[in-house]
């Protein structure tokens, strides 16, 4: 039984991180994400490197061994961002889930940061700045997220979260707007959402995103 409850634990507590890949994602975009994850003071996370199934070789250009990741190639050539996480989730077997994108940096507290909050939220975000095509930092909302933060617009990002994995199935239908959709329909059902009041990533924005 002991044994069970440590194997419960682990999964409880790890966050697996999800990483797609999109066409144009530029190698060095790709190890500058992933050393800001390596240098998180909380360490129970593995990432899922999500590869289109044309860009295989790129595997042989990442250089990360299976200690910190894996990779998961898409039955696709290629699917949409919020297509890939949906499919992604099936492979993941802990009880939380991140998001990040090649470029996005993240500081070397978010994890750990926001699973303080983990025994009374489900879902998790955190304050941003943005660079590349837009920078600036996003108006949302801070704290407990009430009901006139998704009137005003984007409520939480998707790119700085962590959230129960059971949560994590966007409505790819709507395209660009699959996060605001997912996270608005789990607000009306009661699911709480959080962002803590702290920038703790950057993300970088594409002209196409």
């Amino acid at each position: 039984n002991e044994y069970y409850c440590v194997i419960i634990n682990i999964l409880y507590e790890m966050i697996s991180i999800i990483m797609p890949i999109a066409p144009d994602a530029e190698i060095s975009y790709i190890s500058l994400t992933i050393e800001s994850i390596k240098k998180q003071t909380y360490n129970n996370w593995y990432i899922y490197i999500c590869v289109p199934n044309n860009m295989k070789n790129i595997i042989k250009q990442i250089h990360y061994t299976p200690k910190i990741c894996e990779y998961i190639i898409l039955p696709e050539n290629f699917v949409s961002k919020y297509e890939t996480i949906n499919s992604s989730i099936d492979v993941i077997k802990s009880e939380w889930v991140a998001i990040v994108e090649p470029g996005d940096e993240w500081y070397s507290n978010k994890l750990e940061n926001q699973f303080g909050y983990s025994n009374r939220y489900d879902i998790i975000g955190s304050g941003c700045r943005f660079y590349g095509a837009r920078g600036g930092m996003p108006d949302i909302s801070y704290n407990k997220i009430k009901s006139d933060a998704f009137l005003r617009g984007r409520a939480i990002i998707d790119n700085t979260v962590i959230m129960k994995r059971h949560l994590c199935n966007f409505e790819t239908k709507y395209g660009i707007h699959s996060d605001y959709r997912m996270f608005y329909k789990h607000h009306i059902k009661g699911t709480e959402c959080f962002n803590i009041p702290e920038v703790l990533s950057v993300c970088k924005i594409s002209r196409d995103y």
